[in-house]
């Protein structure tokens, strides 16, 4: 596939891509003046990555602000 359908297939960006391929993550051929991924490659690449890391305070708050909670309650005095 070409790479703007391995971009598309990885949710990437072109540039992003290219960033993989120039670093060895991902194997390009290329076919005249076309870059050219495999398949099995970007399946791989599906199975091998690794997500996004994040750390557990910000996941635990993203939690928290899920959940519905009454708001503050200010009573006149």
């Amino acid at each position: 596939m070409t790479t703007i359908e391995a971009a598309a297939e990885l949710k990437l960006t072109r540039a992003w891509l290219w960033r993989l391929i120039k670093a060895g993550t991902i194997k390009a051929e290329k076919r005249g003046r076309d870059w050219w991924i495999e398949n099995a490659e970007v399946e791989r690449y599906k199975r091998e990555r690794k997500p996004a890391h994040r750390p557990a305070n910000v996941a635990a708050n993203v939690a928290n602000q899920n959940e519905t909670t009454d708001p503050p309650r200010h009573d006149a005095e």
